[in-house]
């Protein structure tokens, strides 16, 4: 109905979809218009529609400029994606590259291991002979906090409450011996 008023003004119809043929301006919001089959084909828009209208991924123009029955808290997750995010659709360098230091699989590799898929039990008994058991870690971890050297089940005076609480079920029940 706007078009045949426009008209009668002498404002004549314009394409106004993108070099790709996708809409800037959209008769729909942005969720029926992504996912195929969220606009029915019988509906009146198909049947007005100068051009085609494409649903799915490749819906809208990367340049679009409405789309209707948006509500108001949507419109600025809607303008983070269409305006703030690049979208990386042939690869990129941007999180493509390898680590820059050596991850688990050397570690592995430097028990003769090769590249062998281990269950988390293996790695785990690999991890303890390799680098230090539980307790070894607990008795560090106190060392460090108390700055002494503390025999197993002494209390933590100056320990923080959480790790405390940490290593009191790691070990059993510590927390009779607290002060």
């Amino acid at each position: 109905m706007g078009g045949k008023h426009l008209g009668e003004l002498g404002i004549l119809p314009e394409d106004t979809r993108d070099d790709l043929g996708r809409g800037r301006f959209h008769g729909f919001n942005l969720n029926k218009l992504l996912f195929p089959g969220g606009i029915s084909s019988l509906s009146s828009y198909y049947k007005k529609s100068v051009f085609p209208v494409p649903q799915g991924p490749e819906c809208c123009s990367e340049h679009s400029i409405t789309f209707n029955g948006i509500e108001s808290d949507k419109l600025y997750t809607y303008d983070y994606f269409l305006y703030h995010t690049k979208v990386f659709r042939h690869g990129g360098s941007l999180g493509n590259q390898p680590a820059s230091t050596p991850c688990g699989g050397k570690f592995i590799r430097d028990e003769g291991l090769g590249e062998a898929n281990l269950s988390a039990r293996q790695f785990f008994e690999l991890w303890e002979r390799k680098v230090s058991s539980p307790d070894e870690f607990n008795r560090k971890v106190r060392q460090e906090y108390l700055h002494e050297e503390t025999p197993s089940g002494a209390a933590f005076f100056h320990m923080p409450d959480v790790l405390h609480s940490m290593l009191s079920s790691m070990q059993g029940n510590i927390s009779e011996n607290v002060v």
